[in-house]
């Protein structure tokens, strides 16, 4: 669960510093109107793309973690149940 907390507070943190990056940018170096339409409308655009890629890439990471935690825990599984017959005997 921790793994999964982390990746919101990155995810969060990544978003929230691409737009106080891009809302500084336009206030620090005034551009034309036309530069600045196009400026506002291509970080959003670059910003959502590099948050969809960050998406996948935690997805893909927390499937990887399922299907490791699923392996241990039926080796464990098979493990308790072979000493289970061991002590049985």
């Amino acid at each position: 669960m921790q793994h999964y907390h982390d990746a919101t507070a990155c995810f969060s943190s990544l978003l929230l510093g691409t737009l106080v990056g891009a809302a500084v940018t336009l206030l620090a170096a005034p551009r034309s109107g036309p530069e600045t339409r196009s400026l506002v409308g291509k970080k959003p655009r670059e910003s959502a793309d590099q948050a969809r890629a960050m998406a996948s890439r935690s997805r893909e990471q927390g499937q990887e973690a399922a299907e490791y935690a699923h392996e241990r825990a039926q080796a464990a599984t098979e493990y308790a149940g072979r000493a289970a017959k061991q002590a049985s005997r």
